[in-house]
């Protein structure tokens, strides 16, 4: 072989040689992009997977403002937190924002969200009474005090908005009564005195009664209760009752009186918080003797046709108390909550 022939194999040696070399390292590239391609979409994956957990979380508890973690997570791990941003008292929401980094072997991946959730157990507060069905008699006695002005549980002025002193289902019922409130225009107070309340509830009230059955802390046949102390204000409860219900004598609460049947209300009675009384036919709180009294709101519905008050009754909307029945329900996670809207952001 001629040394022209030599060289030019040599230099086609070289050629090849750097070509598969290139070629090699293409390759090489080529899979380890695809590796990080790959491990950054699981990451991600891994990220929104958490999101969708976390809010289940807070859905099932109410539970908020908590950090959470998990190191063997569909073959990777997250860290995450979740915050209130805000609650809105007028539309009785909380706008909450969640935070995700979700790592797959060396790829991370971070996911922000907010979302707006309310509450199933707590209705949408309208009044110091709402009716929430037909009322066909307003039986009124004496000088109740039926007030939509906030209220601290110590009787001073709250801080909160003042809501409708009543709210009710229908334009007829709201007629009837505004003709009664003006004669005695001390008996109902608020901001408007009487409204016809047209919001449809996240759930009917005499399923909202049977859902508070199962987390009750004490439950009763119904009957009549003299004397009794359910709760503090530390400690609130849920209190159910299967019956016609009366809550009298020097009878203290604090927390959730859910009650399958009518209400009254006889003698010195103190409820702090929410009640909820669905199925029966009246709501009698009578004060002929004593002074039954209500700090928080009153939801009435199902079969109720009769309201009637006597004597020196009070009925005040109370922010402080239905706060501390949502701090209560939300800290025992025993709140059980809606997700309205999703605003994501990566």
């Amino acid at each position: 072989m001629g040394r022209a022939s030599l060289l030019t194999v040599l230099g086609f040696i070289v050629i090849f040689g750097t070509l598969r070399n290139n070629l090699d390292k293409t390759a090489e590239s080529s899979s380890l992009n695809s590796s990080v391609f790959t491990e950054s979409i699981l990451a991600h994956h891994v990220t929104n997977i958490a999101v969708n957990y976390i809010m289940s979380i807070h859905s099932e508890t109410g539970i908020s403002n908590e950090s959470y973690s998990d190191n063997s997570f569909l073959d990777g791990s997250y860290t995450a937190s979740i915050e209130s941003v805000g609650y809105d008292s007028i539309l009785d929401y909380d706008t909450l924002s969640i935070t995700v980094i979700g790592i797959f072997e060396d790829e991370s991946d971070t996911t922000r969200v907010q979302f707006v959730s309310k509450s199933l157990l707590v209705p949408k507060i309208t009044a110091s009474i709402a009716i929430e069905s037909d009322c066909t008699v307003f039986d009124f006695d004496g000088n109740p005090q039926i007030r939509g002005i906030d209220t601290n549980m110590d009787g001073t002025t709250g801080d909160g908005p003042d809501l409708a002193g009543l709210t009710l289902s229908n334009d007829a019922d709201s007629a009837r009564f505004e003709i009664i409130a003006s004669s005695n225009p001390t008996w109902v107070q608020g901001n408007p005195v009487v409204e016809v309340s047209n919001d449809t509830p996240l759930i009917d009230l005499s399923d909202l009664v049977e859902y508070y059955a199962g987390l009750a802390d004490l439950s009763y046949f119904g009957g009549s209760f003299n004397g009794v102390s359910w709760g503090t204000q530390e400690n609130p409860v849920i209190v159910y009752s299967n019956g016609n219900t009366t809550f009298g004598g020097s009878s203290v609460g604090y927390g959730v009186l859910a009650i399958n049947g009518s209400l009254t209300m006889t003698g010195n009675p103190t409820w702090y918080g929410l009640i909820i009384a669905s199925g029966g036919e009246s709501l009698v709180i009578d004060a002929s003797v004593g002074n039954p009294t209500i700090y928080g709101a009153l939801h009435i519905g199902a079969t109720v046709t009769k309201l009637e008050l006597k004597g020196t009754a009070d009925i005040f909307y109370s922010s402080e108390a239905i706060n501390m029945v949502r701090t209560a329900l939300i800290s025992g996670g025993k709140d059980k909550r809606i997700i309205t809207e999703k605003i994501w952001y990566e």
